[in-house]
C-alpha cells in the first residue's frame, strides 16, 4: 500500500494526490470522451495532524457527519436521484424541490412535529399498507378487526 502511495502524482500546491483516473464512456445524452475525473485524496500536514485537539476533531467529525447525513437524506427521502427527465429546466425544478422537501422536513424536526427524516415516510408507508390490508380483507376479518 506504501509503495502505491510512493507511485501516485503529487499536488504540492494543493496536498492532493490522485489516487486513480477515472475515464467515462460517451453516451447518448452527454458526451464524455473528452473528459477525464479524477479521484483524490487530501493528505494532512504532520504537524498541523499533531496541532489539533480533541474537541476539534470532534467539532469536525460532527460537520462531516452532519454533511453525510444531509446527502443520505436527500437521496432517500426527498428523491433527488429519482426522476425521469432530460429537459434541463426540468431537472432544475426536481432539483429545487426535493431540496425544498428537505428543508421542510428539516423545519418539521426542528420544531419536534418529527423526530428524525425518515418518520413520514415510514407512517405514510405503514398507512397505505394498513388501508390496503383492510380493503382487501373479508367481511367477517374486517368486522373482527373494526
Amino acid at each position: 500500500m506504501a509503495k502505491e502511495w510512493i507511485d501516485q502524482k503529487y499536488h504540492p500546491l494543493t496536498r492532493y494526490r490522485t489516487i486513480r483516473e477515472i475515464s467515462k464512456p460517451s453516451t447518448a445524452q452527454c458526451n464524455l470522451e473528452h473528459y477525464t475525473l479524477f479521484l483524490l485524496s487530501y493528505l494532512a500536514d504532520e504537524e498541523s495532524l499533531q496541532k489539533i485537539t480533541r474537541s476539534e476533531f470532534v467539532a469536525i467529525h460532527d460537520t462531516h457527519w452532519g454533511i453525510e447525513s444531509f446527502h443520505r437524506a436527500i437521496k432517500q427521502v426527498c428523491g433527488i436521484c429519482r426522476f425521469m427527465v432530460r429537459d434541463s429546466q426540468a431537472i432544475k425544478t426536481h432539483i429545487f424541490c426535493s431540496l425544498q422537501a428537505f428543508v421542510r422536513l428539516e423545519k418539521m424536526r426542528s420544531e419536534n412535529i418529527i423526530s428524525h427524516w425518515y418518520e413520514l415516510q415510514r407512517n405514510l408507508f405503514t398507512l397505505v399498507l394498513r388501508d390496503y390490508i383492510v380493503e382487501n380483507l373479508t367481511n367477517n376479518c374486517v368486522a373482527y378487526y373494526t
